[in-house]
Order: C-alpha cells, then structure tokens, then sequence
C-alpha cells in the first residue's frame, strides 16, 4: 500500500499547488506538526520521507515545512470564550501567519476519534500536550473530552477551504496501515468545502 498512499499525497498536494497558483497564490508550502526532532523514530518529516512527498512537490514550487510539536516557542495560545474547555490550544506560528489555510484530510478510522476527517486534521498543527490530553482522556473513557478538543483545535486553525480526499477509505483498525487495517478501494470521491465563519 506504500507506492499507493506515496502517489495519493503527491497527487492530491500537486493538484492543490497548481490550482492555487492558478487562482493567483505566488506560494504554497505544505505544513504538519506532528513529530519531535528529539527522537530519530519520531522526525516531524518521518511522513513526508516515507512517502518520498518533498522532492516532488518542491519541482512543482512547494515549500515543505514541518513543525517540532515540542518546540513550545513555535506555538501561540489560541483560545475562544465559547469553548467548553477554557484552556487555550497550542497553535503552530505558520498556521498562524498563513494568509490561506487550505486543510487537506482523508477520512479514515482512529481508535479514539471512532472516524476522523477534517477536525481531527488538526491535532497534527497543535502542541503535544493538546494531543496527549485529548487522546489520555478518550482511553479513559471520556470521549466528550476528546471530541470537544478537537473541535477546539478546529476551530483555532480555522482553514478557509478543506479539500477531502476519500478516493480510498481506511476502515478499521486505523490510523495507522497496521494490525489488520482493511482499505476499501474504488471509492472515487474528492470534495471540497469551504468553512464558514462563525461568532
């Protein structure tokens, strides 16, 4: 499934890059925080290397640029009085700083999130301890905990356009391809939303 997941990503950011320069964007750059350099098994990049991402869309003019989750000073505080959990969410400075946010998921199973897509996506912009707590909780057995938090983490990023990419579906035992992970190809759909601001 590797050759077939490296050729999706390069694909799906390829075809995002063209149509945003397209639209008149001098710059795309590809973003996640997901990793520490602290541990070799845990480089921000492990993801972007596995699937060999970066050469190929750094030819079509990508920036490719991964955050240390546990580099606290790259994340600023974001919070909301309407949140239901006070406590601000650690978000990276890029996506911050960003003039266009454009959120790229691909729905799939997770253990803790039951099934994920676009709000989970950004547990992987988001400080370590945000993600640690959230999902500590939900095997706890306090899934509302997680579920609000990520929501929370959603709404702190706040893309302008979320583009789904669920031509396969990974639906079980995900989110990783192990432990009897099962694809169900032939699904054929992209989709693209845009999100709408609320107070």
């Amino acid at each position: 499934h590797h050759d077939e997941a490296q050729e999706v990503v390069q694909e799906t950011v390829i075809a995002v890059a063209r149509q945003l320069r397209q639209a008149g964007f001098v710059r795309s750059t590809l973003f996640e925080a997901h990793g520490t350099n602290l541990l070799e098994s845990l480089a921000p990049d492990r993801a972007v290397r596995a699937l060999d991402v970066a050469a190929r869309v750094a030819r079509e003019g990508v920036e490719v640029q991964m955050g240390d989750t546990l580099e606290s000073a790259e994340f600023r505080p974001v919070s909301h009085p309407a949140w239901s959990i006070a406590r601000p969410v650690a978000v990276h400075h890029t996506l911050l700083e960003a003039g266009v946010v454009v959120g790229l998921p691909v729905p799939k199973r997770h253990a803790e999130a039951r099934f994920t897509c676009a709000l989970k996506l950004h547990f992987g912009s988001v400080g370590l301890a945000d993600r640690y707590l959230a999902h500590k909780n939900a095997r706890c057995g306090q899934s509302a905990y997680f579920d609000e938090r990520r929501v929370h983490c959603a709404d702190a990023v706040r893309p302008q356009l979320n583009g789904v990419d669920a031509r396969a579906l990974l639906t079980r035992s995900g989110p990783t391809l192990h432990g009897g992970a099962e694809i169900v190809r032939g699904v054929k759909r992209l989709t693209g939303a845009p999100v709408m601001a609320t107070d």
